[in-house]
């Protein structure tokens, strides 16, 4: 996602359809010496991306420019969550749009209760297209193997129960001196991997 400022890391565009095409051809590469090999259990989708909390995703998408998939998927779902109604929208985030077309140049909204929800919300559709896409790409290209995960290095809770949803293995990279002084994310039924 063309977007600066907000993560350390830019994030893929899951909604385009390079995406799933991209993630088929790197994981049909990685496979090519390791798909039979015993002592693989499985492979990781990447490796720190930048999850941070609740709305960073989608305030990413918010920056992005308007020929960015994700910026109009987001563009999308806000209308059929607003029933095409801007009044609405307005109302809740405090801004004065005229049409849902303004919402497609690169925007900073500040926070309201109701950006802050829809925000999150959309972070989570982001999440769980992110992962439903890597393991059912996955399945097809590996279909012995698990999937663990994305390493975690920045989190919030929702967003790892919806990687627990997806993955065999939910992974982190914590960087702690000893595993006792790092609290695991609640709600998590799922056995877990520290990497790093």
């Amino acid at each position: 996602i063309r977007s600066w400022g907000i993560a350390r890391k830019l994030f893929p565009d899951v909604f385009d359809p390079r995406f799933e095409a991209e993630f088929r051809r790197r994981a049909q590469s990685m496979l090519a010496d390791s798909k039979d090999d015993p002592f693989c259990i499985g492979y990781f989708s990447d490796n720190e991306l930048s999850w941070d909390d609740d709305t960073t995703l989608a305030r990413v998408v918010l920056k992005a420019p308007e020929d960015q998939v994700a910026k109009q998927r987001m563009v999308a779902w806000l209308t059929s969550r607003y029933q095409n109604d801007i009044g609405s929208l307005n109302a809740a985030w405090k801004t004065a749009y005229t049409n849902w077309s303004d919402l497609l140049p690169p925007q900073t909204i500040y926070p309201t209760a109701g950006t802050t929800k829809d925000l999150a919300d959309f972070t989570e559709v982001v999440a769980r297209t992110y992962f439903s896409t890597c393991k059912r790409v996955l399945a097809e290209v590996a279909p012995d193997k698990l999937y663990l995960g994305c390493r975690f290095a920045t989190y919030n809770t929702r967003l790892v129960q919806i990687a627990a949803e997806y993955c065999d293995v939910v992974s982190f990279n914590i960087y702690r001196d000893a595993v006792a002084a790092w609290p695991v994310p609640g709600g998590v039924d799922k056995p877990i991997l520290i990497g790093e």
